[in-house]
């Protein structure tokens, strides 16, 4: 059975989490603890505090293997600053019971896990960030078409606008990427975006 945490601001209970995960355990953020390695840690971002530093006050004081940001406005900014610190996921702190299990199972299957629109803002966010010039490194092992998908997923584009950009089907679409997400090693198009964004 998975080993889950809650930990908030003051310590106090956030019932979404808790009406899930049953026997979780609640901390305050400015206590210090050691954590199982295996433990699953939900944090619920306090809205009246700096969000930077309360993720940078959550890895300082408890150091966790793998952390869940649960915000109550997500924004992409957020979304890229939590994972850049090592969060597996974000989400909002009011998903419902069937999201909370979801993200549950993504996270101790040793992935990562973003919200369908948010993880499009993500994905843009971090090809933003990239100098300028276009390296094509990434290119090799792919097909001309696979470029053209892969460019724009770096976009940041649903299957749905790269069909319509490219002039194909929507299934011919979601070929071309499970073909990029072989020959590139990766699970998704977070993966996908991360390495992109680092050639």
């Amino acid at each position: 059975m998975l080993n889950h945490i809650l930990i908030t601001y003051e310590g106090k209970d956030w019932l979404p989490v808790q009406s899930v995960f049953k026997n979780i355990k609640v901390k305050a953020l400015n206590q210090k603890a050691t954590l199982p390695n295996d433990a699953i840690i939900w944090f619920k971002v306090h809205m009246q505090h700096a969000f930077a530093e309360q993720i940078d006050q959550l890895v300082l004081n408890y150091r966790p293997q793998q952390f869940i940001v649960l915000s109550n406005q997500p924004n992409p900014k957020e979304a890229v600053y939590a994972m850049a610190k090592g969060a597996r996921a974000y989400t909002n702190a009011h998903a419902g019971p069937k999201t909370l299990k979801q993200i549950s199972e993504v996270i101790a299957s040793g992935n990562i896990w973003l919200g369908h629109s948010m993880m499009q803002s993500f994905v843009k966010i971090v090809n933003q960030k990239q100098p300028t010039g276009e390296n094509t490194a990434w290119h090799e092992g792919l097909t001309q078409r696979e470029v053209e998908v892969a460019t724009l997923l770096k976009q940041g584009l649903s299957n749905k606008l790269i069909a319509r950009e490219l002039n194909i089907t929507e299934r011919t679409v979601k070929a071309h990427i499970a073909a990029i997400f072989q020959k590139k090693g990766v699970k998704d198009r977070l993966h996908l975006a991360l390495l992109l964004a680092k050639n």
